[in-house]
């Protein structure tokens, strides 16, 4: 695979309590890129939410604080592709 300059830049900042948002035009490697940075995580420290799921979608529209703590539960690092699908009311 290829090692792409945003890569040792995002690495810094992973699981350091940050939260990363990365944007970009379609097919451009954006979820590649995290699933090669989260490569190495434990299974049980990584939550990865794929919003195109629609039970994902369906748990983050309008959900409340608890459910949020329950759902991400003591997760190192959280990754929520295609965050775009999320309808949010307001």
């Amino acid at each position: 695979m290829i090692q792409r300059t945003l890569q040792k830049i995002l690495e810094q900042y992973l699981g350091k309590g940050k939260a990363i948002l990365l944007i970009g035009a379609r097919q451009v490697g954006k979820s590649t890129l995290f699933q090669m940075l989260t490569q190495g995580i434990a299974e049980n420290d990584l939550l990865w939410l794929n919003c195109d799921q629609q039970s994902v979608k369906e748990a983050l529209t309008n959900p409340s604080l608890m459910n949020l703590q329950l759902l991400m539960a003591d997760k190192q690092v959280i990754v929520i592709d295609e965050a775009q699908r999320v309808e949010i009311s307001g």
